[in-house]
């Protein structure tokens, strides 16, 4: 790789994606005048960084071109580079069934390597989140804990595996663990972002209000980003302020970063992003002094809806009962 594209590498949290993106863009002209396609394709792999930045056309061209540079060298890590990037793809679409297919297939072309297991295990553990079921990983994950300590991804992970199967108490335990210092344990590299968008989900499930302010405060400089650490998206920073904003009771903001969030969706065209910003705005309506119950209804209805036609049963459920609070009783 040139001095630009592993200065991009070395310097990967999200404080530095402007200066990532100008770095990758020199490395892929250097890499394109000396005409290496090896060298092509890890620069290209390294731009879908793009994303992060909000540049998913940038991001569709590298991996066009990643697929193409794979036709011509069919070298085994390409194929597996190729396939597991393309799994958050599938995702954003809300095609998940497809998305389980090529993280798996990248698994089986990985040859069962450690890096393989790491990645295919972080993007089971999204897709099962997305469709509701994160608590049947629940013993997979904490093996993975046990496996990696120095590593508060799988912690975190764990912690919204715990949520999802009900059990909230531990659940804040481990959360309570990550935020000692406000978050100071967990290391600025490249799944920073990701693992504090786990933790603002956790703490917003479990009413850890502390936390969700330390958080609110790290994740606010970042709004306008998207959230991604190389083979997994967790959309933009703008929906998981807004729901921290929220769990905090501070609707005002709360609305105008979820409106964001709305925004960044539709130019993404990200359904089940939008479905659960919809249930938060929802939320956020139904909570405050002044909400608008009719809006809320329309809002939590088309997040129901939305959820159940692309198969993301969590956000359904939770939908569903915020609406059921907000109807009145006959």
């Amino acid at each position: 790789m040139s001095s630009s594209g592993a200065h991009a590498f070395a310097i990967w949290v999200a404080h530095t994606i402007d200066e990532r993106v100008a770095n990758l863009e020199e490395a892929r002209q250097l890499a394109d005048r000396v005409a290496d396609p090896a060298l092509q394709f890890l620069t290209a792999s390294r731009s879908c960084n793009v994303i992060e930045a909000g540049n998913l056309d940038g991001f569709d061209v590298q991996v066009a071109r990643m697929r193409e540079l794979h036709a011509v060298l069919g070298q085994p890590i390409m194929e597996w580079t190729l396939l597991f990037t393309e799994v958050p793809r599938a995702m954003l679409e809300g095609r998940f069934s497809e998305a389980e297919t090529l993280a798996t297939r990248a698994f089986e072309v990985s040859g069962g390597t450690d890096d393989g297991l790491t990645i295919f295990g972080a993007q089971l553990a999204v897709l099962r989140k997305e469709q509701g079921r994160m608590h049947e990983l629940v013993d997979a994950i904490a093996q993975a804990v046990v496996d990696n300590p120095a590593i508060p991804a799988f912690k975190a992970g764990q912690a919204q595996a715990l949520c999802s199967a009900g059990d909230h108490q531990h659940a804040r335990e481990l959360l309570e663990s990550l935020a000692v210092d406000d978050f100071g344990s967990i290391p600025l590299e490249l799944s920073w972002s990701t693992t504090l968008a786990a933790c603002s989900e956790v703490a917003f499930r479990v009413g850890a209000s502390e936390a969700a302010l330390a958080l609110y405060r790290l994740l606010l400089p970042h709004e306008g980003t998207i959230i991604w650490n190389g083979c997994m998206l967790y959309g933009p920073a703008s929906r998981h302020l807004g729901r921290l904003a929220l769990m905090l009771e501070h609707y005002d903001e709360a609305e105008a970063h979820l409106a964001a969030a709305s925004a960044e969706h539709e130019r993404l065209r990200a359904p089940v992003w939008q479905a659960d910003t919809d249930r938060l705005m929802g939320l956020t309506l139904q909570r405050r002094q002044s909400a608008d119950p009719a809006r809320a209804r329309e809002l939590l209805r088309r997040a129901a809806q939305t959820a159940h036609e692309y198969g993301a049963a969590g956000i359904e459920r939770e939908a569903q009962e915020a609406l059921a609070d907000l109807t009145p009783r006959q």
